[in-house]
């Protein structure tokens, strides 16, 4: 999971800081999600779908056919 945040993050021309201040999280705690060091509860994981616009199933096993758009 910690590249699929990075990459969606990177391609949607976010920082960290931005992506944790979206989400309402430390910095520090949306890096340990990206480096996969720290799990996410259910809440944040919907916070970055919607964000990223995925689904939460693109974000947790890839699944490509969740975008939400496409």
């Amino acid at each position: 999971m910690k590249t699929r945040l990075k990459e969606l993050r990177v391609e949607k021309g976010y920082t960290q800081h931005e992506v944790a201040n979206a989400i309402m999280c430390a910095p520090s705690t949306y890096a340990h999600y990206e480096k996969d060091e720290r799990w996410m509860d259910q809440d944040t994981l919907i916070k970055l779908s919607k964000l990223f616009d995925v689904t939460t199933d693109y974000i947790l096993y890839n699944d490509r056919k969740g975008a939400l758009n496409g």
